[in-house]
């Protein structure tokens, strides 16, 4: 009855194992250095594995030291069934395994592809260290590696159950610092995880771990071989062989090494006050969880204000990387409008007149039923001009203007004018609302040119080469263009005559 209790009270064991655990959150750091990977859940037997399937650690934590971005993997097993290995340890000597390998235990030198179980390994190489059995005391297998490729050192078949995880494990180390083994296992024929290389440490036992699902196998004929054929070296010790029927688990962490983070808010720059305006981080990071912390106090990776003024943006990670940014926002304003006020043109001189309003981020012409957004507008037609300048919508400005057409049709010249700087008459020119093409030569008396212009509202003042003239009678001559009163069209005309400066 007790022996029925215990069973059933195992199988109910076996059924409430649970080995699950979690390695947490994907983290970053930011340069290559040192980082303590940890799980939770229910772990127990633990071991980590980097990208190449290389075990970097033992237990729940470990710390590893990280110069490039790694994925982690994390294997959890708890063991709940009994060994399956006969003699894993040894300690029965020379039995219940197979081997390629012939068994020699003469002291002194050790032949190659040659295997004894003993207690030291020093006693069969004088080069070899004193190894000892992994518990301290106790029985191991040495061995002169072989030099021919794909000998079996170890073989046993075991009885297994279909579709269960098994824990297989191996205890390996080298007997002298030289060509240390590398070592395959296999079960059924197939290559169970990556090959294993001892380091080059003599007499450190380090340990191989792979987790093996038997799927529809009830036996498991499991070999372990050497793949290392160089005969200079190349030495080592096998101990305590395992398998057993497990919970297995795993989970996986990526840690990614940071050069930097990146912040970018922009060029200063500026906008118009009391509009609202985003401010964001224009550099783009691969990195997962960042946090934000701006000037304002707040903390999401965007923020709207609608003041112009200094901000800084902090981007950083738990981990404690961090990246900075300060921008300046000034205050673009309302924009000046440089329109005059209401004016003529003369559409027939002048068809195609432009009008600039000023500058701004948006400029609106309006006029009856045309809209122009040029910051140039052409004026073809009479009526009422409005301008709309925009730097946001806080900061605009409006002007209307009414342009008349008016054209000028005639032109007159005095005879005589008094350049004495009383306000009246003392100048000598054309008096007309305006020419479209002009120009006014004036000569003494002797035939030389004493004023000359091509602008009718540039008129002479009585002075040659900057001394007042001597009164009397000069000649002019004059050509100009006007619009002809009657017909709608330019005209050339031409005036010549005498001006009497009068002192």
């Amino acid at each position: 009855m007790l022996l029925i209790f215990l069973l059933l009270n195992l199988h109910v064991l076996k059924g409430q194992v649970d080995c699950s655990i979690d390695a947490g959150a994907d983290k970053a750091i930011c340069s290559p250095g040192n980082i303590t990977l940890s799980v939770t859940g229910n772990p127990n037997e633990v071991q980590w594995k980097d990208e190449t399937g290389t075990i970097v650690g033992r237990g729940a934590s470990i710390n590893v030291e990280i110069e490039n971005s790694t994925r982690y993997t994390v294997i959890n097993k708890v063991t709940i069934g009994p060994e399956l290995i006969a003699n894993g340890n040894f300690e029965a000597g020379n039995t219940g395994f197979t081997s390629d390998y012939f068994e020699s235990c003469v002291s002194g030198t050790m032949p190659q592809g040659a295997f004894c179980i003993n207690d030291n390994s020093g006693d069969y190489h004088a080069g070899w260290s004193d190894c000892k059995d992994r518990s301290g005391s106790g029985l191991m297998l040495i061995s002169d590696g072989a030099t021919a490729p794909n000998e079996a050192i170890w073989c046993q078949t075991v009885n297994i159950e279909q579709n269960k995880d098994y824990a297989f494990s191996a205890w390996i180390n080298t007997v002298i610092n030289l060509a240390p083994p590398v070592m395959q296992f296999r079960i059924n024929g197939n290559v169970l995880g990556q090959p294993f290389e001892s380091n080059d440490t003599p007499c450190e036992w380090q340990e191989f771990y792979e987790i093996w699902n038997s799927g529809t196998a009830t036996t498991a004929e499991i070999c372990i071989l050497n793949q290392n054929t160089i005969g200079n070296g190349n030495d080592f010790g096998i101990d305590d062989i395992s398998l057993r029927e497990a919970c297995y688990s795993e989970d996986e962490v990526l840690i990614t090494i940071i050069d930097s983070i990146k912040v970018d808010l922009g060029p200063d720059t500026t906008f118009c006050k009391g509009d609202d305006y985003q401010l964001m981080n224009y550099a783009t990071n691969s990195v997962p969880n960042l946090l934000y912390d701006w000037s304002t106090g707040e903390s999401s990776s965007t923020i709207v204000t609608t003041q112009p003024d200094t901000y800084t943006l902090r981007v950083y990670t738990a981990d404690g990387c961090e990246g900075k940014d300060t921008v300046l926002y000034e205050n673009i304003g309302t924009p000046t409008i440089i329109l005059p006020t209401d004016t003529h043109l003369c559409f027939i001189a002048y068809p195609n007149t432009t009008l600039y309003a000023g500058e701004a981020l948006e400029t609106l012409w309006k006029i009856e039923d045309k809209e122009d957004t040029s910051s140039d507008f052409i004026v073809d037609r009479e009526g009422y001009y409005t301008v709309i300048l925009s730097n946001g919508k806080s900061c605009s400005a409006r002007q209307e203007i009414y342009v008349e057409s008016k054209c000028s049709h005639n032109l007159f010249l005095p005879n005589a004018f008094t350049p004495n700087h009383d306000g009246v008459n003392d100048t000598f020119g054309p008096k007309t609302l305006e020419t479209y093409a002009y120009r006014l030569i004036i000569y003494d008396r002797w035939g030389n040119v004493v004023f000359e212009s091509t602008n009718s509202k540039d008129q002479w003042d009585g002075k040659i080469g900057g001394k007042m003239a001597q009164g009397g009678v000069y000649v002019y001559y004059l050509i100009y263009k006007l619009v002809d009163y009657y017909e709608p069209f330019m005209k050339d005309f031409s005036k010549s005559g005498t001006v009497t400066l009068i002192r």
